[in-house]
């Protein structure tokens, strides 16, 4: 019985040292993630769950989150509590910083991205085990309300764009008419940006006798809000002329008459046409020659209004140049801006004496140039026109037109690359001209007799106008002087 104690002590002291044994080895565990994606929007933070069974301590274990599809690096912890960011994670994740101590290995990242988008692994790793779980993190992105706009008239029919930016992933464009019936569309794309969000443009023609009423919704591909806008466009779309029937009676003496008459005609026209054709010819090189003599001294100093500008334009800091972009801008809604339409005026205005200004012009995209009365309506979807107070030159497709209802063809020899738009304010006339040959191009009569100003319109995103000084066109005009 004396030796009872010293049994007991021993067999305390061998019980102690196997505890500390099995903590000074770390356990067998299994990492464990979510069964289902984790979902998250741009510009969010997110945490991506992760945890050892059972709820180990991790601080002296190595923790890496990484991304397997790109072999990169997000966030790794070392035993040593030292951490590294990968490339692109900088300043953005964050492990919590109470979890390490009970297993719990879940991941924060900040200002979430597109890029974020995709499959994620976490893995611990320790002396004798390791174990790591695969998870999916969506990115989503709801884009902005989607504007209307009409581009013009279009295989017989008005051709309405709706635009619309933000988007995450690509989003689905869908055309209704009044009735829910879908709506095909004849152009769409789907831009990423800078920023990884996508850019939307789709176009549908409204055809003659077709349901006036169309609405454009865009709705991503995940679960969330969709954006929907509607317009009515009753009384843009042209009518055709009637039929002009014709008077059967009168054939047989029109038959008899007609082949006679056009002998005649043209035996007599002939010399005619040509002696009309030196008169004209002669006017319109007096007409020229007086334009280039007061050409300078009419030469406006011409610069972009940025309150009138629509928030898919983007100005030059010195305002002689606009770009259409691909993103809307915040900015301020006023009665001064273009809501809908991708315009922009002038900040001088002119209404009497004569003026002009040259314009370096895109050969792709769509815009157009010329006068606006500054009393113009600018809110909401208009049809352009000198109805309702545009007078402009349009390229659209790679054609030549007057932005008109009906609007005319014009057939050009060959595309300016500067355009010169002379308003003489006496005369109500508001003319374009190739600025380097000085050919005609077109001439509106009949312009508003209030206050006018510079009009710009660019349809197409990557389209860029330039307006030049006027000491550079005065140059070019010294210039064609010398070559005649």
């Amino acid at each position: 019985m004396g030796n009872a104690p010293c049994t007991f002590q021993a067999i305390s002291v061998a019980v102690c040292l196997l505890l500390s044994v099995g903590r000074a080895v770390p356990e067998s565990f299994q990492v464990l993630g979510p069964t289902g994606p984790i979902s998250a929007t741009v510009g969010a933070s997110v945490l991506l769950p992760c945890h050892l069974a059972p709820a180990l301590s991790t601080q002296t274990m190595q923790v890496k989150w990484r991304r397997p599809p790109l072999n990169q690096d997000v966030h790794v912890y070392w035993p040593d509590e030292s951490e590294m960011q990968g490339t692109g994670y900088r300043g953005r994740t964050g492990l919590l910083s109470q979890g390490l101590a009970h297993g719990n290995i879940s991941l924060t990242i900040q200002n979430i991205r597109p890029s974020d988008n995709g499959q994620y692994m976490c893995e611990v790793v320790s002396p004798t085990d390791n174990s790591s779980a695969l998870l999916e993190l969506t990115v989503t992105s709801t884009g902005s309300d989607p504007i209307l706009h009409i581009t013009g008239y279009k295989d017989r029919g008005v051709e309405v764009t709706c635009l619309s930016a933000g988007w995450y992933p690509s989003p689905q464009v869908v055309w209704r008419n009044s009735r829910g019936e879908i709506l095909r569309h004849t152009s769409e794309w789907n831009v990423p940006g800078n920023d990884g969000l996508f850019n939307v443009s789709s176009s549908v023609v409204v055809a003659e006798k077709s349901d006036p009423v169309v609405t454009c919704t865009i709705r991503g591909t995940f679960s969330g809000p969709e954006r929907r806008t509607t317009i009515r466009i009753t009384g843009l779309i042209p009518r055709r002329s009637p039929e002009i029937r014709p008077f059967l009676l009168l054939l047989p003496l029109c038959l008899f008459l007609v082949p006679l008459a056009v002998y005649l005609f043209r035996k007599r026209s002939a010399l005619e046409e040509e002696a009309s054709r030196e008169r004209e010819e002669a006017s319109r090189e007096r007409e020229w020659r007086e334009f280039l003599d007061k050409a300078y001294l009419s030469a406006a100093e011409v610069t972009l209004d940025k309150d009138t500008m629509n928030p898919f334009l983007m100005l030059s800091a010195d305002g002689r140049s606009v770009k259409c972009g691909f993103l809307w801008q915040e900015m301020a809604k006023t009665d001064q801006i273009f809501d809908s339409l991708p315009c922009v005026l002038a900040s001088q205005g002119f209404e009497s004496g004569q003026h002009y200004w040259d314009v370096e012009v895109s050969q792709s995209g769509d815009w157009a140039i010329g006068v606006a009365r500054g009393s113009m309506e600018r809110m909401g979807a208009l049809l352009l026109s000198p109805d309702v107070g545009v007078w402009a030159l349009q390229y659209q497709e790679g054609n030549w037109s007057t932005l008109a209802c009906p609007k005319t063809t014009l057939n050009l020899e060959s595309a300016p690359r500067v355009v010169r738009v002379h308003m003489d304010c006496e005369r109500r006339s508001l003319a374009f001209y190739n600025a380097d040959s000085m050919a005609h191009i077109f001439t509106f009569p009949g312009c508003s007799k209030g206050r006018v100003y510079p009009f710009f319109l660019l349809q197409t995103p990557g389209t860029e106008l330039t307006i030049q000084p006027p000491w550079r066109s005065h140059m070019g005009r010294q210039t064609r002087q010398r070559a005649q």
